[in-house]
Parts: C-alpha cells; sequence; structure tokens
C-alpha cells in the first residue's frame, strides 16, 4: 500500500493496513480554497501545539490497538520492551481467537508498517505537520475552547502533491493545554485522479488526546473513508478505522 495522501508517522497505521487497492491506482494531490498566508503568530501557535502530539510512540508506550477493515476487527497489544519485530502481537480478530493465516496476515502487516516508519524517519517525517502546507494556514473559526484552522495538505511526492490538490484541511487546536485535537484532511468534489477512475469522497480523520495527566499528546484514532468508481465496473466503498486506547508509559531504565 502506498502511502496515502501524504500522511506519515501514526498514519501509517492505516497505510500498514490493505486500505484499499484502487486507491493506489490514483494519481495524489490536493489544495485548499484561497491561499492565505498566515500570520507569524498563528504560525508560532499550531507548531507550538504541534510539537506536543508524539508520533513515535511504540518504543516507549503500551497500548492497544484495533483496526477496522470491511468489517473485520483486529485487536492487538503492544509491548515496548520487546524487539521490534515481536513488539505487537495479535489478540483476536472479531473476537475470535486468531487462526495461524491470520497471525501471518498480521505478521505481514506489521512488518510493512514498520519498514515504512523507518522511511519516515530517515526522511525527516515525524511532525504531524508534515502534512500541512504551514505558510497556508488561515484562522477560520474560534470558541472559548478551541482554534480551527484551515490549511492546504502537503506531501513529499508528486503524485501525492497531485492528489492534495482535490482535498482541504481543517486543524484543531484546544486552547487549555494546547495541543492539536483534530487533523481533517478531505476531498470538497469528485474528481478523476487519472483515466477510469473516479473519486466521489474522500477523507482522512485523524484525533489526539492528552494522556499521563495531560503531560503527553497521543493518537486517538484515525478514520480513513473513499467511495468511487473504477473503469465504471468496480465500486470504491471503503472504510479503515484503528483505535487506540489503554496507554502505559514504560518505565525507564
Amino acid at each position: 500500500m502506498r502511502r496515502i495522501v501524504g500522511a506519515r508517522g501514526v498514519a501509517d497505521e492505516v497505510r500498514q493496513e490493505p486500505l484499499t487497492v484502487m486507491i493506489v491506482i490514483a494519481t495524489f494531490a490536493l489544495t485548499v480554497n484561497g491561499t492565505a498566508i498566515a500570520n507569524e503568530q498563528e504560525i508560532a501557535l499550531v507548531e507550538e501545539a504541534a510539537s506536543r502530539v508524539e508520533l513515535d510512540f511504540r518504543d516507549r508506550w503500551f497500548f492497544e490497538r484495533v483496526f477496522v477493515d470491511d468489517g473485520v476487527s483486529w485487536h492487538s497489544t503492544s509491548d515496548p520492551r520487546r524487539d521490534l519485530d515481536q513488539r505487537e502481537e495479535l489478540i483476536s480478530v472479531n473476537g475470535n481467537e486468531p487462526t495461524d493465516k491470520e497471525h501471518d496476515e498480521f505478521a505481514k502487516r506489521v512488518e510493512e508498517g514498520n519498514a515504512a516508519r523507518q522511511k519516515d524517519r530517515e526522511a525527516g517525517n515525524e511532525s504531524i505537520l508534515s502534512m500541512v502546507e504551514v505558510s497556508t494556514l488561515k484562522l477560520i473559526d474560534e470558541s472559548d475552547a478551541k482554534w480551527i484552522f484551515a490549511f492546504q495538505p502537503t506531501a513529499d511526492t508528486e503524485e501525492d502533491r497531485e492528489f492534495m490538490a482535490y482535498m482541504a484541511g481543517r486543524l484543531t487546536v484546544v486552547k487549555n493545554g494546547r495541543y492539536i485535537e483534530q487533523l481533517l484532511i478531505q476531498s470538497e468534489t469528485s474528481f478523476k485522479p487519472r483515466t477510469g477512475v473516479k473519486i466521489d469522497a474522500f477523507s482522512l480523520d485523524m484525533r489526539f488526546e492528552p494522556v499521563g495527566d495531560g503531560q503527553y499528546v497521543l493518537p486517538q484514532s484515525i478514520d480513513t473513508r473513499i467511495t468511487g468508481k473504477a473503469f465504471m465496473i468496480a465500486d470504491l466503498d471503503q472504510e479503515q478505522k484503528v483505535v487506540f486506547s489503554n496507554y502505559r508509559l514504560a518505565a525507564r531504565d
């Protein structure tokens, strides 16, 4: 599975699973309505909030993960004390004890996800802002509790940037604690990324939450949806969701 709309770090949770084979044939790209230039205060505010989000968390956190794809729910745990290839353990599939085949499939997905994350580390894509064209940030709404910014999503390959041109981004920052609560990237209209492929709707919704008495901000969920049609035959109507829970900080040596 190739990179999904330039999503890095924790978004590899979606990428390491077979999100939708059909999106692989799409040529990726994104643009936000209007190209407002962010002022320095807005940029500084968002950068501060982004710095609190810990995306590379697997080396020091225990956690549980539920991945739902096409109605199948994969429940696993992660132990940072184990070797990288043994760190995640599949507990159940749709509430049942996993079969040998399911264990093998899960192990393959974990291996692919680890490789993808290592590639992101080498490329320096370890911040949530690696998906945000910072200069396009624009404050569009404010309440007593939150700021909401519009932005143009970005990516590190030409293919992904082309897909991004059909999208718009929204970033929600919680005032109390100054952290990013939601990053949403979604299409605003149907589009044809290449001949024979029509995407009616696409969205990537990433949520974050404070843990450890608010000292850390970690991923809560990732929801990716796509609808459309390929070559007027195959319907694209899929959703994948990853939910993280029960975070526990490993003891330091």
